[in-house]
């Protein structure tokens, strides 16, 4: 059995691990993930990098970073950032947080295993990976995207997580629209949602801290 096939058996019995500890879809807290990031790079003293930040770097302001303790990369070529990969990284260079907003459905599932491992050698003990992605159990919030690669799920990030020795501190879900309050509208979702297997939030999050 070669390599290829090891990792995806040990993926599917994290995947397991992850149902036994955190349920199902319904069963995920819902939290503000902006909030989660922000309340953390408050109390930490290290270095920050945004991964896949785009061009105009809206995490830093969002998340208040002080300038001195903010790293962008992106490869995006109409944009100026501190890294365009991960090779251009010193390997003295560490952090204590990594942001990847709405990054990894973008990276074919192999790629994005490899890659995660590189970057947790630049990540101090202690430190943390903060993920979001679309949720692929949202009617359409992942389909909607061309360039999405790669549907994970939240046991999918658990699985990414103990794939790089991090443990999973966080799997919550999130919509920026709250539930209506008309009893029959939110009755209508709940059904649907129970019916079909789908949810109405449209994003997963997840925080790993290095071990």
């Amino acid at each position: 059995m070669n390599h290829q096939v090891n990792r995806y058996n040990q993926h599917v019995k994290w995947r397991g691990e992850c149902g036994k500890k955190f349920g199902a879809i319904k069963d995920l807290k819902i939290v503000n993930p902006n909030n989660l990031a922000k309340n953390i790079i408050s109390k930490i003293q290290g270095y920050v990098l945004d991964f896949g930040c785009g061009i105009h770097k809206v995490r830093q302001k969002g998340y208040q970073i002080p300038d001195d303790r903010y790293f962008s990369l992106d490869s995006d070529p109409d944009g100026e950032f501190d890294y365009n990969s991960l090779e251009d990284i010193p390997s003295t260079q560490k952090f204590d947080f990594v942001i990847m907003n709405q990054v990894i459905e973008h990276i074919p599932f192999d790629d994005c295993m490899k890659m995660m491992t590189h970057l947790s050698d630049f990540i101090n003990s202690g430190g943390y990976i903060f993920i979001t992605v679309p949720n692929v159990q949202h009617p359409v919030r992942y389909w909607g995207d061309l360039d999405h690669l790669t549907p994970w799920t939240f046991e999918d990030i658990y699985s990414l997580y103990k794939n790089i020795n991090f443990e999973v501190e966080e799997l919550a879900r999130f919509n920026k629209h709250k539930l209506p309050f008309n009893p029959i509208k939110r009755f209508t979702i709940n059904t649907v949602c129970g019916v079909f297997r789908v949810d109405w939030c449209d994003t997963i999050m997840g925080l790993g801290r290095k071990i």
